[in-house]
């Protein structure tokens, strides 16, 4: 135990910033070098005064009607006080345009701000500030102190039957309904209030739905936005779904979208359907210090409640080993004990150490401890691990205060490095006797384990790699492709080297696991990215997919038609642009060429049966600006096309002179992977 201090200064530029939440992330380490982590939060005070608008559970205020927003500033101890605070209302207006990106049309509503009111005012306890809004839309309400740059704010929105513009709402980027709602939650027989903001005008469908559509009605839908009012009853407990279907007219010819759709969930409550619950049970629990929370739902009829407790859990005699992760075989381990006494009376005991499995006590196993009240002590004992691999058992048994408290750990006794593999393999004639020496000695006695594949097949060499494969590590799409391309094929390879047939199984699942991952990362347009939540396409890597997708199918594993469509309409729209890239080969040299992905699209597109003939004969043309792995695809792609003629003219005579130098952008390439390109083609 001990004490340390640090001083953290904050830096000017925080100034007039409000009220900031630091965490301060502390680390310390044990006698056994195992980290203790806590973070500790505190606010770090950036002002003397701090203004707030009250928040009444609204974000909907009716047309010409007065609002009245409730002010406040307060110091630093949380105490009203005087103070002038700038006030400023905005609407947030809107200019929507509908934009196309090849086939995909996609809205864009371009935010402009216009200042309503702005004024100074002084601010005290429940200041009033009142504004009544003259026409629908978006609006808020900000507070400053004077001089400052932030604010606390309050947005809302106002409409009525009259008056609206088409700039006076957001419109979703992919032409879905929004539905706002003028609450959070709602109770049984309260009214809610909703806005229907829209990509266009037109007839709308909304339904109310739980299990069943409850009620439907017709709105119609002017200067893109509609309302509706909505009694919410006892049968819309706990919750309601609320979905909107707009119809387009047929003389509106202005946008291609035809419908648009949307939901939103209310959440709906009712005082007489909570049954109050309340916790005393008495528990048995496993060995464990700490705090335990119980939780506990009720429910009969219509009728639910729920709650929790928490309690803390503590012998009077707390155990705590200080052991590492593991251990290696001969390793000598020095094991603290922290004993704590968590009574108000002074504990004298015995500590005795039991071990099972591959370790030993070196020294003495038991010692005397005296505790004081609410106090800890300390035993130290010293163990060595056994030259074997396998789980011990340390028991750790102190006898005090009339009773007898035991602490039991599993520990690993293991190699400090990984498991490691060797691998080789050979070719022995018909009728030949061969010796095969395994050096079983230079492994670990009990950790030691081999396979002996005899084949006919000259698959077998590669055969511990495959077996890599189906557990490899992958997680960007071209790391995932690259992992689940060869395992299309692994059930022959299981088959014809006799393997373990569960294997085939998880090749299967990864094969249908990398499917899954390339559609979720697919983005509007048929291009796939790199990595989850991401928005930029990657060329090579939708590609190397739909090649993949392509193979998948051949394989007879289920791939979604409309997935795989778009990434190829994706290739032939990326391929009508003519563009150039720095090449990096034979080490130092550099020259102008068309993107690797180009010549691979081609070959992927030929494959599906689509051939773009006229983009082909263009890069046949411009033999510089390909490089050697690309005119291996380009001719590839005329073989697959049926055009021989051109494949022969264009095939290198072999795979030399030109050596890529790796890149990790781009199309990715490497002199390996290039030479792997020519060979599959």
């Amino acid at each position: 135990a001990g004490n340390a201090s640090i001083t953290f200064d904050v830096p000017a530029m925080y100034a007039n910033s409000g009220l900031l939440g630091a965490n301060f992330f502390t680390t310390v380490f044990d006698e056994t070098g195992r980290p203790v982590s806590r973070v500790t939060a505190t606010d770090i005070y950036t002002q003397d005064i701090f203004h707030g608008i009250k928040d009444d559970g609204s974000s909907y205020y009716p047309l010409n009607s007065t609002i009245k927003f409730s002010l406040v500033s307060l110091n630093k101890d949380g105490a009203p006080v005087n103070a002038t605070a700038k006030v400023t209302v905005i609407k947030h207006e809107y200019r929507t345009v509908l934009t196309r990106n090849g086939s995909y049309f996609r809205y864009d509503s371009q935010q402009e701000d216009k200042i309503i009111s702005d004024k100074e005012i002084a601010v005290g306890d429940k200041t009033a500030y009142e504004f009544i809004p003259r026409s629908p839309g978006d609006y808020e309400i900000r507070v400053y102190r004077p001089g400052a740059n932030v604010y606390v704010r309050k947005q809302f929105y106002s409409y009525g039957g009259w008056g609206g513009e088409s700039t006076s709402f957001e419109v979703n980027n992919e032409g879905n309904v929004d539905i706002e709602l003028d609450k959070e939650k709602y109770n049984a027989g309260d009214v809610a209030k909703l806005l229907f903001k829209t990509p266009f005008s037109g007839k709308m469908l909304v339904t109310v739905e739980r299990d069943g559509v409850l009620s439907h009605q017709y709105l119609t839908v002017e200067k893109r936005t509609a309302s509706m009012d909505l009694k919410l009853a006892s049968e819309h407990v706990p919750n309601v779904y609320v979905t909107a279907t707009l119809i387009k007219p047929h003389e509106a010819t202005d946008m291609p979208l035809t419908v648009a759709h949307g939901f939103q969930n209310i959440m709906v409550e009712e005082n007489g359907r909570k049954i109050p619950v309340q916790i005393t049970a008495a528990k048995s629990v496993p060995q464990f210090s700490g705090e335990v929370r119980l939780m506990a739902v009720a429910f009969k009829d219509e009728k639910f409640g729920n709650a929790e407790a928490a309690t803390t859990v503590a012998d009077p005699i707390v155990i705590s080993s200080s052991l590492p992760r593991f251990i290696s075989p001969g390793d000598t381990v020095l094991l603290p004990v922290t004993i704590s006494n968590t009574t108000a009376k002074t504990a004298t005991g015995n500590a005795t150490l039991n071990l099972a499995g591959p370790v030993k006590v070196v020294g003495s196993s038991s010692q005397n401890v005296t505790i004081n009240a609410n106090s800890e002590g300390r035993a130290t004992f010293q163990i060595i691990a056994d030259p074997n691999v396998a789980a011990a058992k340390i028991t750790v048994t102190v006898n005090a205060l009339g009773e007898k408290f035991t602490e039991e750990t599993e520990i690993a006794v293991r190699p400090p490095s990984t498991l490691q593999k060797l691998s080789g393999s050979g070719s022995i004639a018909g009728g030949q006797t061969q010796r095969i020496n395994i050096p079983q000695g230079d492994f670990m006695p009990g950790s030691f384990k081999y396979d002996l594949i005899v084949s006919r097949s000259p698959v077998a060499q590669v055969a511990d790699q495959l077996r890599y494969l189906v557990t490899y590590p992958y997680g960007c799409t071209e790391q995932t492709v690259s992992a689940a391309f060869p395992q299309l094929y692994y059930g022959d390879f299981v088959d014809a080297l006799k393997l373990n047939p569960e294997n085939k199984q998880n090749a299967a699942y990864n094969v249908a696991e990398a499917i899954r991952k390339i559609k979720m990362r697919q983005l509007y347009n048929g291009a796939v990215t790199l990595w989850d939540g991401e928005g930029e396409a990657d060329w090579w890597a939708t590609t190397y997919a739909a090649h993949f997708l392509l193979e998948a199918r051949k394989a007879g594993y289920d791939v979604d038609n409309s997935l795989l469509e778009t990434m190829l309409s994706y290739l032939s729209n990326r391929l009508k642009t003519k563009e150039t890239v720095n090449y990096y080969y034979n080490r130092n040299q550099q020259r102008k060429i068309a993107p690797k992905e180009v010549a691979y699209s081609l070959y992927v597109l030929s494959l599906a049966n689509r051939p773009q003939a006229s983009t082909m004969n263009y890069y046949k043309a411009s033999g510089p600006l390909l490089a050697l792995d690309s005119r291996y695809l380009l001719s590839a792609a005329y073989a697959v096309a049926g055009d021989k003629r051109s494949f022969n003219a264009l095939l290198p005579s072999s795979f030399s002179g030109e050596e890529s130098v790796q890149q990790t952008g781009g199309s990715y390439y490497s002199a390996l992977r290039d030479e792997a390109i020519a060979l599959n083609s």
